[in-house]
């Protein structure tokens, strides 16, 4: 997270193609996302899939984008 804070990016773009994963494991990639995104803007885009875990992860953004077919 230091590194974000450092960064000169205006934001962060979380790109999400993902079948799941563990609940503790998707937590944790949750509650990161929303650290930086208490810093800097976060979207998450959703290529093909964002099941289970995924979509854990794409809901710390602060906007999520996927197509109808995701």
């Amino acid at each position: 997270l230091d590194s974000v804070n450092r960064s000169s990016a205006a934001g962060v773009l979380v790109v999400i193609d993902s079948p799941g994963g563990t609940v503790p494991g998707s937590e944790m990639l949750h509650e990161s996302i929303r650290k930086i995104a208490e810093k800097k803007p976060v979207v998450a885009v959703v290529n093909n899939l964002a099941a289970s875990g995924g979509y854990i992860a794409a809901m710390g953004a602060d906007r999520i984008v996927a197509r109808q077919t995701s």
